[in-house]
């Protein structure tokens, strides 16, 4: 339902993430590009977050950056589908995340918040665990759950997680399921807040 309302195809394997323009660099778009140019049946969903408070034409700008990037990697354009329209509610956030196989938690500001919606979707989630609090906070969520396999050293291990994922359907499946098991027994980063 989800991949129906975003016309994705139901063959392929879509990463998703979520992030405010700000915290998306040239080299996370070259990182990106590279993961779609090396998973050839893989497509990649980027819902941005407070697109309406960016000046007017910064979209489009960003749009012609990231086209740009994937067309020097090799990927066709249609493989990476940039959202920036408003997300007015939690449920909505929701839909674009279940759209997705993989939730890449690639920006530089992660926020454990947001990845609360893809572990109650029961998506997997990959982080790459950094030398600040900020970039070790999806990193310390994770573990929390006893997920420190989908915790990533640096950009070559992040790929890798990646792309065992993508390939390997029924380990991703096993996953999936360990992880609502693991959200259902109201783990350290469950609250009634993140509810």
């Amino acid at each position: 339902e989800a991949r129906a309302a975003l016309q994705l195809p139901a063959q392929a394997c879509v990463l998703v993430t979520v992030a405010r323009l700000l915290e998306i660099t040239p080299e996370t778009m070259r990182f990106w590009a590279g993961l779609l140019r090396a998973l050839p049946d893989t497509l990649l969903i980027v819902q941005l977050l407070q697109a309406a408070e960016v000046p007017p034409g910064t979209i489009d700008a960003f749009g012609a950056d990231w086209d740009a990037t994937l067309s020097a990697a090799d990927v066709a354009p249609s493989r990476g589908l940039i959202l920036a329209g408003a997300i007015g509610s939690l449920g909505e956030l929701q839909n674009v995340v279940m759209a997705g196989d993989v939730f890449l938690d690639s920006a530089s500001f992660a926020e454990p918040d947001l990845l609360h919606v893809p572990l109650v979707c029961g998506l997997p989630v990959v982080t790459r665990e950094g030398a600040t609090l900020r970039t070790r906070a999806g990193a310390g969520l994770l573990r929390t759950l006893g997920l420190d396999e989908w915790v990533a050293r640096d950009d070559a291990h992040f790929a890798s997680i990646i792309t065992t994922l993508v390939t390997d359907e029924s380990r991703r499946a096993a996953l999936s399921e360990r992880l609502r098991t693991a959200m259902s027994s109201q783990p350290l980063c469950c609250d009634a807040m993140a509810a």
